[in-house]
């Protein structure tokens, strides 16, 4: 009998444990063992993966004492983009692989940023609050010039990736103008109306800004007191990024105080938020429970991409196609 091997799902909310399509990607390999185990702490996890050869995971916080017991483990393979939930520095010291899916969602996550934008111009939620209510001719007394055009307005990115990519076509698309400072602006970016501007002038510019940039030590509570003092007092912050990459006790003041005019958010930094979080009171805040992320095709897509990058880690002479610590391939590691 030939090797076997053993993937291993761990994550706290057991509906996305039955894996329905993973299951039907493996039916043709009884090589592989497909498990899965709703977890919440460390223990757990060590518990139900001891014996993986690959790790798959969402919501899961895989610490250095979780990668540190297990010794068969290959890779950990992230449902989505971000792996800010995941011990890098601990997984490259042992030769662990860390895969992730960096074009998961982005037409869902471009989606929701214009649909933040449209409701917020448009004041959809009020609206449909008023009319509900009985009060069709009282709300619509409530239509004002703060209801924005949204052509013509500008949209700042922060962050450049594929997805803030894809919100600058979305956005270009609706008349908007759209600016970014990153690095990674490209010619063709240029070429299709995204203007380049300094860190500082985009923030003091925007009409709307979006976040989309990944959670790391350099963008934790990047935006903070000092970025919304400059934004015009008109602005809208929209995240559907991570929550920590905005100070959100300054982002309150900021809406507190009209510095800022309101805040779309998809994420917060702690999820889901205590009942008391003063964001869940304020008028001026749009809010979804992280959900920008979705479709019923971009979440099979995703179980596919990520079955073939777990199955990539055991087959001889492969590679995962999207490794984050590419260092680990330079060197002896887990795969061979």
């Amino acid at each position: 009998m030939g090797d076997r091997f053993l993937f291993v799902r761990t994550d706290a909310d057991g509906a996305e444990l039955k894996m329905r399509v993973e299951r039907e990607l493996l039916a043709s390999r009884p090589d592989v063992e497909l498990r899965g185990a709703s977890c919440r702490t460390d223990d757990e996890v060590i518990e139900a993966a001891r014996d993986a050869d690959v790790l798959l995971t969402n919501e899961s916080f895989i610490t250095r004492g979780v990668l540190s017991s297990l010794p068969k483990l290959r890779a950990v393979v992230r449902y989505g983009i971000g792996y800010d939930r995941v011990d890098l520095e601990a997984a490259t010291e042992l030769g662990i692989l860390i895969v992730n899916v960096p074009d998961f969602c982005q037409t869902e996550i471009a989606n929701h940023v214009m649909t933040f934008i449209l409701a917020w111009n448009k004041r959809l939620i009020a609206l449909n609050a008023g009319v509900r209510a009985g009060d069709w001719v009282g709300i619509r007394r409530t239509i004002n010039s703060r209801m924005g055009p949204t052509a013509g307005q500008l949209l700042g990115i922060f962050g450049f990736g594929n997805t803030g990519r894809m919100v600058a076509k979305k956005a270009l698309a609706l008349g908007m103008e759209v600016a970014a400072f990153s690095e990674h602006l490209t010619q063709a970016d240029l070429g299709m109306g995204v203007r380049r501007m300094e860190r500082d002038e985009m923030l003091r510019s925007c009409d709307f800004l979006s976040v989309n940039c990944a959670l790391n030590a350099e963008t934790y509570r990047a935006l903070g007191a000092r970025e919304f003092a400059m934004m015009k007092d008109s602005a809208v912050v929209i995240n559907t990024a991570r929550g920590a990459v905005l100070d959100e006790e300054a982002l309150i003041g900021a809406l507190r105080s009209g510095k800022i005019a309101g805040a779309c958010l998809d994420v917060l930094e702690k999820e889901p938020p205590e009942p008391d979080n003063p964001l869940l009171a304020m008028e001026n805040v749009l809010l979804t429970p992280h959900v920008a992320f979705y479709s019923s095709a971009s979440v099979k897509k995703l179980a596919e991409s990520v079955v073939r990058e777990a199955l990539l880690c055991i087959t001889p002479g492969q590679r995962p196609v999207n490794v984050v610590n590419k260092q680990v391939l330079e060197r002896p590691n887990r795969l061979t």
